[in-house]
């Protein structure tokens, strides 16, 4: 089990607010979650076990990137309803850093250079909103391209709704709004 979500209409047999209903939901049950579970302020159990994988392309197996893809199609095609041509070319000379629960990409990015000292980061995408596996994400995949990659610079064309994400990282807003593909973005960019 990498997740558990307590949701407002959890059976319980208690009565009370919810609040309530999800800390004793929780004292009864920290024995069986063990010490790699977080607790965060929306309510959400997260099990930090998930561990992140780091991978250049030729290194990534089939399945791997079958799953990358399918969730890569299922954020930025189905959920943002954005048809582009997702498969870019830039895989091939990518770092994918991603997250596996029961064999599918649960969080993923990839990262290549954009020039000599400078790593874009895109392709950004959680399946499991507001658990903070996208915080935890960004954090190892920032860790991973320096070990692996050692940029000065890192860059991002981050949608303009998700740039607290990004701040929240180190990262600074560099241009103006700027649509692409239909949604507004700004670049951003983190010196190491």
């Amino acid at each position: 089990m990498c997740l558990k979500m307590i949701t407002r209409d959890m059976h319980t047999k208690r009565r009370g607010n919810y609040l309530d209903n999800v800390v004793m939901w929780f004292i009864d049950n920290q024995k069986a979650l063990n010490q790699d579970t977080m607790w965060n302020e929306k309510s959400v159990f997260v099990r930090m076990s998930m561990n992140v994988t780091s991978k250049f392309f030729n290194e990534l197996t089939t399945k791997e990137l079958y799953e990358i893809l399918k969730a890569r199609a299922e954020i930025f095609v189905v959920e943002q309803n954005c048809v582009y041509q997702d498969l870019d070319g830039k895989d091939y000379e990518s770092l994918h850093v991603f997250y596996e629960e029961n064999g599918k990409v649960a969080a993923y990015l990839r990262a290549f250079y954009r020039d000599n000292n400078v790593v874009r980061i895109g392709r950004v995408l959680t399946l499991q909103h507001g658990t903070g596996l996208g915080g935890k994400l960004l954090k190892e995949g920032i860790a991973h391209i320096k070990e692996k990659m050692n940029p000065g610079q890192l860059y991002i064309e981050a949608q303009c709704y998700a740039t607290g994400y990004y701040e929240r990282e180190g990262f600074e807003v560099c241009s103006d709004e700027f649509l692409e593909d239909g949604i507004p973005h700004v670049q951003m960019i983190l010196d190491l």
